[in-house]
């Protein structure tokens, strides 16, 4: 069993602080990976990476099927959320979600990078732009030229681009998970299922015993 202390972030006492917060722990017998970000704690390159040494660690013992139980509202670097989804896609061992709690932005569409997604009743999703960081007319705050700008905008606009096609590869109807990307929906569990973008519910009693685990997991390593 491991868990991952939060010594290796770096940032001010107030992001330090949130940190110690997060539950992220690896169980090598039960074979699953927790990874519970709350207070609006985002994904970060170093979190991806410790995510990916203990999906890697699991993959050389066994192809046997590997669960990540995952919840966060903070969203996250896009590229830290896409270097998981590539982790778990290529994953030797099949890599199922249990989605719980509210999970937006990044740590919704890493969870349709699965071979099936489960959730806990409760849980909400939310879809959100990656534009939404710049806001049209604003440059002059952000202090760049309109070239910088609008090259940007671009780039987000292509990350905006990516995440519809994450979406889109599970989700049903095409055109229904569009508009509700558009919209930056926030969907509840019965929402999700009917976009097929949850495939079904997840044992309360099993999740209330992974949890467990992982708390004493992270207990243990302190």
């Amino acid at each position: 069993m491991l868990a991952f202390p939060v010594k290796f972030f770096h940032g001010n006492k107030k992001e330090v602080g949130a940190m110690r917060k997060m539950l992220f722990a690896c169980d090598r017998t039960e074979r699953f990976i927790w990874l519970e970000l709350p207070n609006g704690i985002p994904i970060t390159p170093p979190i991806a990476e410790r995510f990916c040494r203990a999906l890697a660690r699991l993959n050389q013992e066994t192809s046997s099927p590997v669960f990540i139980y995952l919840s966060g509202r903070g969203g996250g670097d896009f590229f830290a959320c896409l270097k998981m989804v590539h982790a778990i896609e290529a994953s030797a061992s099949p890599v199922y979600a249990v989605a719980f709690g509210m999970l937006r932005s990044g740590s919704f569409f890493i969870t349709q990078a699965s071979r099936a997604c489960y959730t806990i009743t409760g849980a909400r999703f939310q879809f959100h732009h990656a534009t939404d960081f710049f806001v049209k007319g604003r440059k002059d705050e952000w202090g760049m030229s309109q070239r910088t700008y609008w090259r940007k905008m671009e780039m987000l606009r292509l990350i905006d681009a990516m995440q519809v096609l994450l979406f889109t590869r599970r989700g049903r109807s095409i055109g229904a998970v569009v508009r509700a990307f558009e919209r930056e929906e926030k969907l509840t569990v019965k929402k999700a299922r009917a976009l097929h973008l949850v495939d079904g519910a997840y044992s309360r009693k099993e999740f209330a015993k992974m949890r467990a685990l992982a708390l004493a997991c992270a207990r243990k390593n302190r």
